[in-house]
């Protein structure tokens, strides 16, 4: 699902992203739901961040937060690992810095890709051409697995974080 919002982006660079398994405090400008083998997974764009809620029949919910405004939350972690119940978490970002022509030219190929894909959503912001969040579920082995994108264009900082949940 393609979202043009209307409201400008906030978040302006990478080194603000905290990181939580909770719900954000900023309520969705865009979400969906959709159904990858069994699993409910609510994809939403918060600013120039996202919250997955990950639903695997018969465990409990996962909520992920990748957020600008998570005050007192933990800074935006290369990698992290959780047991959540039967469930193991297994989280990673990568901050890629680009110049302008590259970033450009990557934020276009993300757009095409993702705005055909029914199990993703992808948000455009005034503004800037290159202001973009994506997000994207997927089957996963045992579980389920999202990705996600956040284009920070003031700094030239493509945000990639890649998240696999999965029965242990």
């Amino acid at each position: 699902m393609f979202a043009k919002l209307t409201v400008p982006f906030a978040d302006v660079r990478a080194g603000e992203l905290t990181w939580a398994l909770s719900p954000a405090a900023t309520p969705p400008l865009a979400a969906i739901s959709v159904v990858v083998d069994g699993a409910v997974l609510r994809l939403a764009v918060l600013g120039a961040s996202h919250q997955v809620e990950a639903q695997l029949p018969g465990a409990p919910a996962c909520v992920e937060s990748v957020t600008c405004d998570g005050v007192g939350l933990t800074p935006l972690p290369g990698a992290a690992e959780r047991d959540l119940g039967p469930l193991h978490y297994r989280f990673s970002s990568v901050v890629e810095p680009l110049d302008e022509e590259a970033f450009s030219s990557r934020i276009r190929a993300l757009r095409l890709r993702l705005v055909s894909d029914s199990r993703a959503l992808v948000a455009s912001f005034p503004g800037h051409p290159d202001a973009l969040t994506g997000l994207v579920a997927q089957a996963g082995p045992r579980g389920v697995a999202w990705r996600t994108w956040h284009a920070y264009p003031l700094t030239g900082e493509l945000v990639r974080t890649s998240t696999r949940l999965a029965w242990r």
